[in-house]
């Protein structure tokens, strides 16, 4: 229901076009979903009473609404797990087409999935969002950097990785993935203040 509940499906897009703008022509479909069963568990969670309490998401009741919270909180958990699977079976595909760093793509991949959803990414970024310390300019910038500019950087990472990128460009790729981000969420709150406005 989650998954199929319309969006745009920029985070898997972008991991296409950074593999394809590589030009190895690498299989990066697993990675793509994964990215997309990341951000869908993060929909489900961010939607719960306890955290944004939303009613709809695109249009359509949220997954707590329509199942239950409980079953909500265990579809997050099963697509977070879900997510990492395939992060494993993208590796292990690029190994049995003859990439011989398969390991090391998914361990870089794992570390980097880890890192944007842990305490320095998107779950302090929720916190912060619940329980902003203050209003200043800083803080509303950390809170996307943690929330929204994070799962960029997964995509872009992931594309880059899975793609056949240098990883010594890492870095370079992480900062790109931010600023497109950040552009992002400022075009998404532009886009909220009009239709408050509309109402």
């Amino acid at each position: 229901y989650a998954l199929k509940n319309g969006g745009k499906r920029l985070r898997p897009i972008l991991v296409f076009i950074l593999a394809e703008a590589i030009g190895k022509k690498q299989d990066v479909a697993a990675a793509a979903l994964a990215i997309e069963f990341f951000h869908t568990a993060s929909l489900i969670a961010d939607d719960l009473p306890c955290m944004d309490d939303e009613k709809k998401r695109r249009n359509k009741p949220v997954v707590h609404l329509v199942f239950g919270e409980s079953v909500a909180l265990l579809a997050s958990y099963t697509l977070i797990a879900r997510g990492y699977e395939m992060l494993y079976k993208n590796a292990a595909q690029l190994k049995a087409a003859g990439r011989h760093d398969g390991e090391r793509l998914c361990f870089l991949a794992l570390g980097a999935i880890s890192e944007c959803a842990g305490i320095g990414g998107a779950t302090n970024g929720q916190f912060l969002d619940l329980y902003p310390p203050d209003n200043k300019l800083e803080t509303v910038l950390k809170i996307i950097r943690q929330k929204t500019e994070v799962l960029f950087e997964a995509a872009f990472v992931l594309g880059w990785l899975f793609g056949g990128g240098a990883l010594d460009c890492l870095a370079e790729v992480k900062e790109c993935a931010h600023h497109l981000g950040l552009a992002f969420q400022i075009a998404d709150d532009l886009q909220d203040v009009e239709e408050d406005r509309g109402k």
